[in-house]
């Protein structure tokens, strides 16, 4: 018997492969999200990307 899947057999990617594209996408310039921003998918592109835009901003604030 095999067990039920969730979101009617749709598969998707880890989503740690959005969260890495959303880093590197701020690292390349790129603002526009792939995704659409109201899925899982979408969010953690944004959190990524987001993540990467704060890790930068705390880096130049602390030169000298």
């Amino acid at each position: 018997m095999q067990p039920k899947r969730q979101h009617n057999g749709e598969r998707s990617a880890p989503l740690k492969i959005q969260y890495g594209q959303g880093a590197y996408a701020f690292s390349r310039g790129w603002l526009r999200n792939q995704y659409d921003p109201d899925t899982v998918q979408g969010k953690e592109w944004q959190r990524g990307f987001d993540a990467s835009f704060f890790d930068n901003q705390d880096r130049l604030l602390q030169r000298p």
